[in-house]
């Protein structure tokens, strides 16, 4: 992936993440974030320390980055009730499904958009993956 895969738009994407790089399998989107951090100049990655934080943010849709066990490839979820599918479970999801339905309910305008990554795709994979996914989100922008 090269410079000339950014889109220079005036508005920045915001994409929040969070995570644990000390568990592997809750890893893997942090280092897709830390990596397209210096190829996106279009795109603002924020670390999150807790999926609480989500309630402090305003802006919609929030786009999300996670990893997710029981996928093949990386997807986008807007829906709380998709996230607390067991199917598609990662080691913080629950919590981060419940604040996502706390912010849905405090807030009628509440939206997002997760994008969810294998927890055991190779990091290239993911990267490129990711990339794409976070193409079609400021398409629909």
């Amino acid at each position: 992936m090269s410079k000339e895969m950014t889109n220079n738009s005036a508005q920045r994407l915001k994409v929040y993440y969070i995570g644990n790089e000390l568990i592997e399998e809750d890893s893997i989107h942090i280092r897709v974030c830390e990596k397209l951090k210096g190829l996106l100049n279009d795109v603002e990655f924020i670390r999150l320390n807790d999926p609480l934080e989500l309630l402090e943010i305003k802006t919609f849709p929030i786009v999300l980055v996670d990893s997710a066990l029981g996928i093949k490839k990386t997807m986008v979820v807007d829906s709380p009730q998709t996230l607390l599918d067991e199917s598609i479970i990662s080691a913080h999801f629950l919590n981060l499904a419940f604040c996502i339905k706390l912010c849905a309910t405090m807030n009628k305008d509440f939206k997002f958009k997760a994008i969810c990554v294998p927890a055991n795709i190779n990091l290239e994979d993911a990267v490129n993956e990711v990339h794409v996914k976070l193409e079609d989100i400021k398409r629909e922008r």
